[in-house]
């Protein structure tokens, strides 16, 4: 009833606010008269003791003791810093730090066999978990060091390019050589029309340069010497030995002339020259003021050059590009620079010579040379008769030396390979070749040898005069 009284006072509360806020102060006190108040008590009763039991054996076994913890793992050692490398004067590229192995997780432990009754359980070591190692660092590379120009460096190039006009070097020992001796073909691609003096009598502007008589005297001093046995004939091993060794002259004179260019524009010995100091040395040789040729050579507006001199500088800097091998930092060593001025002392250079007059010659760019192709003559009509008298000429003589010397094989077309080895001055063919020429030209007798008359009979193939051919001269060159 009390509870239901309750009840109903708390709907009231809810369903009509305000009517009922608490429940009245005389029913509280109603239900607090009625509750007992009884006192609790606890009795504790002791314990019943349990009769001892009897120990059993194999109770023991079944209850495991505890397993210990296992001692404790010792950690991996540190591993020693590496020392710290004493730098060295030249330094070498190092080499990329090899990645460590991964470490191999720790195989799961297997669980611990059941023990048979009477076997005594061995307490089990805990295993600690191995740290997992960390990654080396990447080595970085070292840098490369730069080299240091010292004062005296900069003095020594002072003093050169300083030095008073008469001890510069030329335009003419500056520049790619032009004419190539000993070698067939010229860089434009026209015969060289004094390669038989060359390999014959070696310097032939000595006898050149002397009147007739001088000239006919040191020609039959040549025939001495080429007259190894002295039988007063040059036979074919003759021949063939002494075009050989005129030949490696005419290289040892392009390696002589090029270490004494390379040493004056090198005075430091750094074993490099850098293009804008070769660019700084052209213009002296042209006679401009060394300051003038310095600021020039980095905003390029101080000197106005010539039509000429930026066509000459545009064509020695595609040379000279050539020439740069790998690394190509538009630096050139002393081969380099060799390979520069002479491009038939290098494997390379010589290719991209060859490669060059191939691309200059073929009209058709099938990279190969057809005998029409290899006499055709410039665009352009000429009304001379003694000019189309010496074209006629010129033709024919392209024609004669595509077929007989040129073109290998006789197929009528001349590959790369062909055209590289006629040109090619060490090609051990080339000796036998000419050997054969000559005595084609001047065996009168056909006894396969040259005896000093039949040498004289033919001596305008050795001397002539280039007051006389002055225009057969300007022709071939133009």
């Amino acid at each position: 009833m009390n509870v239901t009284k309750i009840l109903v006072c708390c709907i009231l509360s809810v369903c009509v606010p305000g009517v009922f806020m608490a429940p009245p102060r005389n029913v509280i006190q109603m239900e607090e008269n009625k509750v007992d108040k009884t006192t609790l008590k606890l009795e504790i009763k002791p314990p019943v003791e349990l009769p001892p039991q009897q120990n059993n054996p194999n109770d023991q076994l079944k209850l495991v003791q505890q397993i210990q913890p296992v001692q404790q793992i010792q950690p991996v050692q540190q591993a020693q810093p590496v020392q710290q490398i004493q730098p060295v004067q030249q330094i070498q590229p190092v080499q990329q730090a090899q990645p460590v192995q991964q470490i191999q997780p720790v195989q799961q432990i297997q669980p611990v066999q059941q023990i048979q009754p009477g076997q005594q359980a061995q307490p089990v070591q805990q295993i600690q978990p191995v740290q997992q190692a960390q990654p080396v660092q990447q080595i970085q590379p070292v840098q490369q060091i730069q080299p240091v120009h010292h004062a005296n460096d900069l003095e020594e190039k002072s003093k050169v390019l300083n030095a008073p006009s008469e001890k510069r070097l030329s335009v003419e020992e500056l520049k790619p050589a032009d004419h190539l001796d000993a070698v067939k073909l010229e860089q434009d691609g026209m015969i060289n029309k004094d390669y038989k003096k060359e390999i014959f009598i070696g310097n032939h502007e000595e006898i050149e340069d002397e009147n007739l008589e001088v000239a006919e005297s040191k020609l039959k001093d040549v025939f001495a010497k080429v007259d190894s046995d002295g039988n007063n004939k040059l036979c074919i091993d003759e021949l063939q030995d002494w075009i050989v060794k005129k030949t490696l002259e005419h290289f040892n004179e392009a390696l002589e002339e090029n270490d004494h260019i390379f040493s004056h524009m090198d005075p430091t010995g750094r074993g490099y020259v850098e293009w804008k100091e070769y660019y700084i040395h052209f213009l002296l040789a042209k006679g401009y003021p060394i300051e003038r040729a310095k600021r020039h050579v980095q905003d390029y507006d101080e000197i106005e050059l010539d039509y000429e001199e930026r066509e000459q500088l545009i064509k020695y800097k595609f040379k000279w590009t050539d020439a740069d091998q790998a690394p190509m930092d538009n630096k050139l060593t002393k081969d380099e620079f060799l390979a520069f001025r002479h491009p038939e002392q290098s494997e390379q250079a010589l290719q991209n010579m060859v490669k060059t007059i191939m691309e200059s010659l073929d009209q058709n760019g099938n990279k190969v040379l057809t005998e029409e192709e290899f006499v055709s003559l410039p665009l352009g009509d000429v009304d001379d008769e003694e000019q189309k008298r010496l074209d006629k000429e010129w033709q024919k003589e392209r024609g004669e030396e595509f077929r007989n010397q040129i073109d290998f094989d006789h197929n009528g077309e001349v590959t790369i390979g062909e055209l590289k080895r006629y040109i090619d001055p060490r090609n051990p063919d080339n000796a036998k070749s000419d050997t054969k020429i000559l005595l084609e030209e001047m065996d009168d007798d056909n006894d396969k040898c040259l005896s000093w008359k039949e040498v004289e009979n033919h001596k305008d193939m050795f001397i002539q005069s280039k007051i006389v051919n002055v225009r057969r001269i300007l022709h071939d060159e133009f």
